[in-house]
């Protein structure tokens, strides 16, 4: 395995949600607080900007004839073409007044997942919904502080999701055919040093990758919860990752700035970045929404 590689250099306040698109070849993220949109090309190391008329906190690409991206605004659901900005509202999911919306990710029959969390990290008043792809809304869970990262095993028995403020990695028994969830558990607790569990993606032998935000690194755990290995980061809040690349085997790390003082960004020059660490293990396809 190689050492983490830095591949642009735009220092955004708050990358997020990296998607990996098959069709292209390319990496959609997002700055969540800028607001933009971007696509990174990593052949040409190329990176475009599209302007988002809100924060966007999380993506999916689109299966429609034109190129959407399913996008998680403050406290709703949208369709945005990249190219001509043109946006569809879908539906309203929170109110967006004590709480907003946060990390989003499609389950492999093409649902939308989006967890939605306290505005002061505090309250335990967010929520764990599904968006189909029929415009249907539903709510599976409640109870979090933070909602973040979300992923599924790759039998589809069990599906993975972060609450990141108690630093809590939950597993619940996952229904592919009812899209439904049960018997949530506790699968890592995360020590204070350690920072706070943030995104994750699963690759194909079943094992979590998760950002560790305020703790300098990636963790991998095995479906038990165990650390297997620890990816050390040239910057302190790594935020979510996502395997790329042909053959499913680079893993791309967006970071952040935000809330660092003058002092920890002149100690940490690449922060924000966005990171490659080419692996020896495969991701897994990530899903398309099966609407719009």
């Amino acid at each position: 395995m190689s050492e983490v590689r830095s591949v642009l250099s735009l220092r955004p306040d708050l990358g997020e949600s990296p998607v990996w698109s098959r069709e292209e070849a390319a990496l959609y993220w997002v700055d969540v607080r800028k607001p933009t949109i971007n696509r990174f090309d990593p052949r040409t190391g190329a990176n475009r900007e599209f302007t988002a008329p809100e924060p966007v906190h999380a993506i999916a690409i689109a299966l429609t004839r034109t190129r959407r991206l399913l996008a998680v605004l403050e406290a709703s659901l949208a369709l945005i073409d990249c190219e001509s900005g043109a946006v569809k509202h879908l539906t309203r999911v929170v109110e967006g007044v004590e709480d907003n919306l946060n990390d989003g990710r499609c389950d492999r029959a093409g649902r939308f997942w989006v967890g939605s969390k306290a505005r002061d990290w505090v309250k335990p008043i967010g929520g764990l919904f599904r968006f189909d792809p029929d415009g249907s809304l539903h709510k599976l869970d409640e109870g979090m502080q933070l909602s973040n990262g979300l992923g599924w095993s790759p039998d589809n028995r069990t599906m993975y999701f972060i609450d990141s403020q108690p630093r809590l990695i939950y597993a619940y028994d996952f229904d592919f055919a009812a899209g439904t969830v049960r018997n949530r558990r506790v699968l890592v607790r995360i020590a204070e040093e350690h920072g706070l569990p943030d995104g994750m993606t699963v690759d194909a032998e079943g094992f979590l990758w998760v950002a560790q935000w305020n703790g300098w690194r990636v963790v991998r755990y095995d479906p038990d919860g165990k650390v297997e290995r620890v990816i050390r980061m040239p910057v302190s809040k790594p935020t979510s990752c996502m395997f790329g690349g042909p053959d499913l085997r680079t893993l791309f790390i967006t970071s952040c700035t935000m809330r660092m003082t003058p002092e920890e960004m002149a100690a940490q020059p690449l922060a924000g970045n966005l990171f490659a660490l080419d692996t020896d293990v495969r991701g897994l396809p990530e899903p398309h929404f099966a609407g719009g």
